[in-house]
């Protein structure tokens, strides 16, 4: 596998773990993560992650 694919994944993977952490706060994932809000908002669209994160 290419390494951007490989980063992307474990990238998209720490989003959605920091998500459901949170319960879909994405200010709180961002903190955690931290980077900023806007940027995880980006990367959030660019992956279509949707609302699969949130606690069942």
């Amino acid at each position: 596998q290419p390494l951007n694919e490989v980063v992307e994944k474990i990238e998209r993977e720490l989003i959605v773990e920091s998500l459901r952490e949170t319960d879909g706060n994405k200010s709180a994932a961002a903190r955690l993560l931290k980077i900023p809000r806007q940027t995880l908002s980006n990367k959030i669209d660019k992956y279509n992650i949707v609302e699969k994160y949130k606690a069942e």
